[in-house]
């Protein structure tokens, strides 16, 4: 036998416990116990750790107030208290009742004490007091759970086994319906009380994949997702998901309130890049993601959904006022370096068809602007409301060839057809309705005087766009350009004149 075994089992130990009399509970450390004496003349005690079941006094109460004991419920042991047993979750976790209490109430009830069962506690739980968790300041983890592939593969063909380094997993069996309720199978927590930081990384809980090949190159291919992070949602049988609920494979709630000022930014959901200039470990440049968030066509029905539709309910969508001015916003420049290649365009909205279309009745479009005005008066206003608005910005001492607010491009490639009777336009002007009353006028083209300076000309054809007549024999006068229009199905000419 080993020469160094103390006792076997060990439920049954002595220690030097101070001022305990025979049926007190014990809470040396994390090591619940019941005394089995009184604490002797040399200090020590003895004392029973389980699995072991005791008549003991305990209080119903939880940090909330009164609240009952039940049958199987966890009890927590806090030394401050008489008696020392009840529902505080911040104390130590202690046992089982086996019996009932009613909200409040102190009683003496049968403990179910189960060595080597206990909810794992490290450290103790404090609002806001420094010393009861582990001291950081010496060590840089409370816990550490460490595990590797044992030099094997740990791939498999057909249904893959899921390999954690840990695993916490809640079982909800009984209808939750009743009442509010917050569940979390793992929960990080970060409090900041009376402290701030500048620089680096603060978060409740940090996912972190690090990629590494010491020589040559490794590939991650097939139809994977890596990722620091991942949100998975699961279900199987009928499952609704109710109106004004939301389920999501990520969120951000925000639970800030007016006493947080958002100087800088407050995001949701945040892209970025390691700071290679500001932070500590930055030395080695980093690359950019290729996209700040991807949406595949199979991933979701709508790709984008900010704010809510509704026909005349306000709230509904994002609210704009004198501070918030726009419901999204991109923003993109040159880097500081010219501008080459084909189209550069800030954003691009494309819509593919590749089917025929029977629909007879069928709008389609690139992109949509729209306002609407509920049964209001706004006519106050004697700026502009307009669906959408297209604007070029010339600074000062800047120099253009070609520019528009609003440019508007067609393509018929020498195979393709405009139909009978169908026009093909570089822009339309068409009315849903115009039955209102028309106390001011309802006009096609809307040219204002300019804040400053003048317009030079209404209309700039260049050389050869099609629609100027080549025949002006039959023009009065001196014209000398016959701009080709239709009326229904009857055509008929501006006439132009170079001179006077």
């Amino acid at each position: 036998m080993a020469a160094n075994l103390i006792q076997k089992l060990g439920q049954y130990i002595s220690l030097a416990i101070a001022s305990k009399s025979s049926g007190d509970p014990i809470m040396q450390g994390h090591l619940p116990a019941v005394a089995l004496i009184d604490t002797d003349a040399a200090g020590k005690l003895s004392i029973d750790t389980g699995p072991a079941v005791y008549d003991l006094s305990v209080k119903a109460i939880d940090e909330n107030g009164n609240s009952a004991v039940l049958v199987g419920d966890p009890l927590f042991y806090v030394a401050a208290d008489t008696p020392k047993l009840s529902k505080k979750a911040s104390g130590k976790f202690y046992g089982y009742a086996l019996e009932a209490i009613t909200a409040g109430s102190t009683d003496t009830i049968k403990v179910r004490l189960q060595a080597g069962g206990h909810i794992p506690q490290i450290g103790s739980f404090s609002s806001i007091t420094s010393g009861f968790g582990i001291d950081l300041s010496a060590v840089t983890a409370a816990s550490r759970v460490y595990a590797d592939d044992g030099g094997e593969e740990l791939w498999a063909l057909g249904s893959v086994p899921d390999r954690r380094v840990s695993l916490a997993r809640m079982l909800v069996t009984a209808d939750q319906t009743g009442g509010h309720i917050r569940l979390a199978s793992k929960m990080g927590h970060l409090k900041a009380y009376n402290v701030g930081w500048n620089t680096e990384q603060a978060a409740g809980v940090y996912g972190y994949l690090e990629l590494v090949r010491a020589a040559g190159t490794v590939a991650l291919g097939g139809y994977g997702k890596s990722a620091a992070v991942i949100g998975c949602v699961e279900n199987s049988g009928a499952i609704t998901v109710s109106a004004n609920h939301i389920l999501a494979g990520m969120a951000a709630i925000s639970k800030m309130n007016g006493n947080l000022t958002q100087t800088g930014k407050t995001v949701g959901f945040l892209v970025d890049i390691y700071d290679n200039t500001n932070w500590s470990d930055a030395s080695i440049a980093r690359s950019k993601w290729a996209y700040g968030l991807y949406v595949p066509a199979r991933a979701a029905e709508c790709g984008f959904l900010i704010g809510d539709f509704a026909s005349a309910t306000a709230g509904s969508g994002i609210v704009l006022n004198s501070t918030i001015t726009a419901a999204a916003r991109i923003y993109a420049d040159d880097g500081g370096v010219a501008l080459s290649g084909g189209d550069i365009r800030a954003g691009v909205a494309r819509l593919l068809i590749t089917q025929p279309i029977v629909d007879t009745d069928l709008t389609i479009s690139g992109w949509v602007g729209q306002i609407k005005v509920g049964a209001v008066d706004i006519s106050a206003n004697t700026s502009y409301v307009a669906g959408a608005r297209g604007y070029v910005e010339i600074a000062a001492g800047g120099t253009v060839y070609n520019a528009a607010g609003l440019r508007a491009t067609v393509e018929l490639p020498a195979t393709a057809v405009i139909n009978t009777n169908g026009i093909l336009s570089g822009l339309m002007i068409d009315a849903i309705s115009l039955g209102g009353t028309h106390t001011g006028k309802a006009s096609m083209v809307h040219i204002p005087n300019p804040l400053a300076g003048t317009w030079d000309y209404f209309l700039d054809f260049g050389s050869a766009p099609g629609a100027i007549a080549a025949d002006t024999s039959a023009t009065p006068g001196n014209a000398t350009h016959k701009i080709t229009c239709r009326i229904g199905s009857t055509d008929f000419y501006l006439i132009g004149f170079a001179d006077f």
